[in-house]
């Protein structure tokens, strides 16, 4: 990112209590003044920061959850970088790099030609998938009028590429971005380390359904493609309208049923698709089931576009390249990039078999009690 003034840390925003930070398993922190990196046990639940020249770049309250983003399961505790794990013994990384002493977190996922992103992209006129997928978050970005001083949470963030690109495309926001999946904490860390430009971004450990912060501590939210995912995806909603404050905005990309199975066949083909892409049975909703969703949790609908022609072909068309399988098998395995054509394969034919929709959905928390609604779209 261009600009001096470097990404700023304005301190953790979590509740102390959160439901999803419950283990003492420690804090990172990463100094970035000439290079080298010190990750270093400093307490219990505490925060990992990201500081370079010009200020710090990143606070993650980081928790126990684990890795099964479907369920929002909790699990094994994964473990960043130097010559120790977070809640470890307390040892010195030296290279500047989260990462240090083990296998580059990033390899082949950060510097593939998906650079981090894990949507399907929006194919307006996008020849790559990178710009696609940008195309993606852009819009989103424009659904909820993003400007500087905005507060927004990223559920699912994923590896960090979606807010890097909202900081550079929308100017000094303040971000808190959280995924379920270790892992991908550490890839988002391992990115904010490289950047430096306006604005504030948080990385945190924790659960969609569960968020750590206060009630009505944003201004804006966001959700990229991951919300059909969550157990369930209106616990998150739930959630999402409980930290955002009165007029507040939250935009999704998330998928639901043109219309639901009606034949053996049809049904056998969406139970297939909806268990590899771990999708729980509560969020196999239609268009109309989505609406009434938002509407029972309070939000006042503002659009909701349907964009599947735009998405999954051109999705499934760039995942089956020789050079896309190249890079899959590189850092997946054969076994791993097999499983991801089986999926990819799912979800198209469950598309062409016109039963799926993907969408484009923006709604704003009301400024009154009155409940939400529907403005259009």
């Amino acid at each position: 990112m261009s600009g001096s003034s470097g990404l700023r840390a304005a301190g953790a925003t979590g509740r102390s209590d959160a439901a999803a930070l419950t283990d003492p398993i420690g804090a990172a922190t990463v100094t970035h003044s000439s290079g080298p990196a010190a990750i270093d046990r400093i307490g219990n639940i505490g925060a990992a920061t990201v500081t370079h020249s010009s200020g710090p770049a990143a606070t993650d309250r980081i928790g126990n959850i684990g890795v099964a983003a479907a369920t929002n399961g909790i699990g094994a505790a994964g473990a960043i970088g130097g010559s120790g794990a977070i809640g470890g013994s307390g040892a010195i990384g030296s290279s500047g790099v989260i990462g240090a002493q083990h296998s580059d977190p990033g390899a082949g996922v950060l510097d593939d030609s998906h650079r981090g992103y894990m949507n399907f992209g929006l194919w307006e006129g996008a020849t790559d998938y990178a710009s696609a997928a940008e195309r993606l978050v852009e819009r989103l970005g424009l659904a909820l009028e993003l400007a500087p001083g905005a507060r927004l949470i990223d559920a699912a963030c994923g590896r960090g590429s979606q807010d890097l690109y909202l900081l550079r495309r929308f100017g000094a926001l303040s971000i808190d971005a959280l995924d379920v999946t270790r892992n991908n904490i550490e890839l988002a860390l391992a990115q904010a380390a490289s950047c430096a430009g306006p604005g504030e971004l948080r990385f945190h450990h924790a659960s969609a359904t569960r968020l750590p912060f206060p009630d009505a501590s944003f201004s804006h939210a966001i959700c990229v493609e991951a919300a059909h995912h969550f157990d369930t995806r209106e616990a998150y909603l739930r959630e999402a309208y409980r930290v955002l404050a009165p007029g507040g905005r939250i935009a999704l990309a998330d998928i639901a049923m043109r219309r639901m199975p009606r034949t053996p066949a049809e049904r056998a083909l969406v139970d297939a698709a909806t268990a590899l892409w771990g999708i729980p049975r509560a969020n196999v909703v239609t268009v109309d089931g989505y609406r009434a969703l938002l509407a029972r949790v309070g939000f006042r609908i503002a659009a909701i576009e349907e964009v599947s022609a735009r998405t999954f072909p051109g999705y499934y068309e760039a995942q089956r390249t020789a050079a896309r399988r190249r890079e899959l098998i590189a850092s997946r395995g054969r076994i791993g990039a097999m499983v991801g054509a089986v999926m990819n394969f799912a979800a198209h034919r469950v598309y062409r078999a016109g039963l799926l929709d993907y969408l484009l959905v923006s709604a704003v928390k009301p400024n009154s009690e009155h409940g939400g609604g529907d403005d259009g779209g």
